[in-house]
């Protein structure tokens, strides 16, 4: 049995001065968080200290995860302009494939503007993506029509997308230097 998801299960209140704006310097000298879990105690220490804490047979799991720059930014037929930020690629069914289209969920803003069927021009005209439906709390699918490979589109025209409680300028900016920055997803 699976327990559905929504966003707002996530909320809670952060102070605006813990949340961090920019990753340390010298990552290994990051924030790192000790529970004892026989006294309940927590300790305040740095990344750095962590083999101190953890003994053979421990499992260490590292997120190598990279961020693609999925945000893009265009308009609709109507002429309102548009945010789409790309989730996940949806398997289309057989009979909706194309070998130029692909089928996303994607969060949209602002959203109330968007319905079904419209045609939304994105990445200066490259990409065209179709509403196929509103699936809620800002979700839809899309249909996206493109020439060329979608990856090689996001890494020319895509931002990265930034939670909004980061406040720093530049960071949604068009990703410079692409091949420098991720050459094992970008060949």
């Amino acid at each position: 049995m699976s327990i559905p998801l929504r966003t707002a299960d996530f909320d809670y209140t952060l102070l605006p001065d813990l949340i961090a704006q920019a990753p340390v310097p010298e990552r290994d000298r990051s924030r790192l968080l000790v529970l004892d879990r026989r006294t309940g105690a927590l300790r305040h220490r740095i990344f750095r200290d962590l083999p101190n804490y953890l003994v053979p047979g421990d499992l260490l799991v590292v997120n190598e995860a990279k961020v693609l720059p999925a945000r893009l930014v265009g308009q609709s037929e109507r002429q309102h302009r548009v945010e789409v930020l790309l989730l996940g690629e949806v398997e289309a069914d057989s009979s909706a494939r194309h070998a130029d289209a692909s089928h996303w969920e994607a969060l949209l803003k602002p959203s109330r503007q968007v319905r079904a069927g419209d045609r939304l021009s994105l990445a200066e005209g490259t990409i065209i993506a179709e509403v196929i439906e509103k699936r809620g709390e800002g979700r839809h699918l899309l249909k996206l029509v493109h020439d060329g490979r979608l990856i090689d589109l996001l890494w020319r025209f895509g931002q990265m997308p930034v939670p909004p409680y980061i406040k720093r300028q530049g960071l949604g900016s068009r990703v410079q230097g692409k091949k420098e920055k991720n050459p094992e997803t970008h060949p």
